[in-house]
């Protein structure tokens, strides 16, 4: 594993927050291409890059795996997990029926502050869009869901959809990067916040489901483009 891929100039001593400081570090690395589909996590490797100690570095990569970042095999331990075309297909169409679900539960449940927060959150990607910021969206995107999740009122749906975002994230920051997508998608997504509004739970589901099928058809392109990348990475 090239060295330039993990710093550890951002570590600190208490062990939770190092484990989760590895973690985050394995997974941008993840996110940003560093680390391809199909590359092994060789753990003395991530433990000198990261100083972290193997127990901290073993946590850490088995918090990546219940995310779906990581699968481990017999022969060759920890791998960057490949999601296939047709997993994605199967992870966007399921979480387009959650999310749906989530905005109708929004509607009924969320306290108007909470209701406040979503539009805030398509304000800050507006702004971010407008000054080019690639990660600065990802974050206004990932604060968007965290806003609707905490406000549906079913810790269940809430946790089975993040988990679902954590498989799919790669593609998420891959795919917004596609010509005129970013924009694109915040215009979806502000007609899922007009919805919730209006107070129109059956119009909320309809532009969720509709989010995730013009982002599945974007997100599968993406998948086509990354599979030369993919075997490129089992090959290390």
């Amino acid at each position: 594993m090239p060295p330039e891929l993990l710093t550890p100039d951002t570590a600190t001593p208490a062990a939770p927050s190092k484990r989760t400081q590895v973690a985050e570090q394995l997974r941008q690395a993840m996110l940003s291409g560093a680390l391809l589909p199909g590359t092994r996590l060789i753990e003395r490797e991530i433990c000198a890059l990261t100083q972290a100690s193997r127990p901290l570095v073993r946590e850490a990569i088995l918090q990546l795996e219940m995310e779906g970042f990581v699968y481990s095999t017999p022969n060759r331990g920890s791998v960057v997990a490949t999601l296939t075309a047709e997993e994605a297909a199967n992870i966007y169409q399921v979480r387009g029926v959650l999310e749906g679900l989530a905005a109708r539960n929004f509607i009924v449940l969320a306290s108007a502050a909470e209701r406040a927060g979503l539009r805030e959150a398509m304000d800050l990607l507006r702004a971010r869009i407008e000054a080019a910021d690639v990660p600065g969206q990802l974050a206004a995107i990932n604060l968007f869901y965290d806003r609707l999740l905490a406000g549906c009122g079913n810790a269940t749906l809430a946790e089975t959809l993040r988990l679902m975002h954590g498989r799919i994230s790669r593609l998420r920051a891959t795919s917004i990067k596609s010509p005129g997508r970013i924009h694109q998608s915040h215009q979806e997504m502000l007609a899922i916040v007009a919805a919730i509004e209006a107070n129109d739970e059956e119009a909320a589901w309809r532009a969720c489901v509709r989010h995730m099928e013009i982002t599945a058809s974007v997100a599968l392109k993406v998948i086509s483009r990354m599979q030369p990348q993919a075997a490129s990475g089992a090959r290390r």
